[in-house]
């Protein structure tokens, strides 16, 4: 019997590995590797090599993230509020205000406690501890990644299976944002939870858990 494929998590911006905590208690049972793009201490990015029975699963800028790097071959992917382009532009009049992305870069170096507090105050998220350390550098990092990152004709081209979540109330993605990267595309699956916000995996897990266990199942 084929066992099931991995889960590969990347978290979004703002946040760190703790945020698949909830998910991957429901989802007991299931394989998991987490990647942590470095806002809270140093980076961890495992390497799963070319074998591709791996489930690619990014919350947020997580998944613009693996569009762009492509670190690994994966069988199928999930999003979670994810997008294949965060900013607003002429061809893309759904997305977020440059000027968002600007003011939080603006403040970014002198107060980066309060941006990110604001930002998951914004998503939904538990405040930030006090005894965690930011990396202000790294998170400036990750603002230039969704104010520039266009990835969605690497999204319109990607031949493996796409299961799509989002929030209808999601205040950070909003859903004509999410309809405009996902719906009407071949081989995307798009599924939406009518509250949650940004922070699904934190405020639905067991909701997110049992989409994510039923698409792995189909593409096993």
């Amino acid at each position: 019997m084929t066992p099931p494929p991995r889960l590969a998590l990347v978290h979004g911006w703002g946040t760190d590995s703790e945020m698949w905590k909830p998910i991957l208690q429901e989802l007991s049972g299931l394989d998991a590797v987490i990647f942590d793009l470095g806002f809270f201490g140093r980076p961890r990015l495992p390497r799963l090599g070319r074998r591709g029975d791996v489930i690619a699963v990014g919350h947020s800028l997580g998944f613009l993230w693996l569009l762009h790097e492509r670190p690994f071959a994966w069988r199928a992917m999930v999003s979670i509020c994810g997008f294949s382009r965060f900013t607003r532009g002429p061809d893309f009049p759904v997305g977020v205000a440059p000027r968002v992305i600007e003011r939080m870069a603006a403040k970014l170096p002198k107060d980066p406690a309060s941006v990110v507090a604001e930002f998951r105050r914004r998503c939904g998220c538990p405040a930030l501890e006090r005894t965690r350390r930011m990396d202000a550098a790294r998170l400036g990092e990750g603002l230039s990644w969704l104010a520039r990152w266009d990835e969605r004709a690497t999204l319109d081209a990607e031949p493996a299976p796409v299961l799509a979540l989002f929030a209808r109330d999601d205040a950070v993605v909003p859903e004509a944002l999410s309809a405009r990267v996902f719906e009407h595309r071949d081989g995307v699956n798009v599924a939406g939870s009518a509250d949650g916000g940004h922070a699904l995996p934190l405020t639905r897990p067991a909701w997110c858990a049992a989409q994510i266990r039923t698409f792995v199942e189909a593409v096993s």
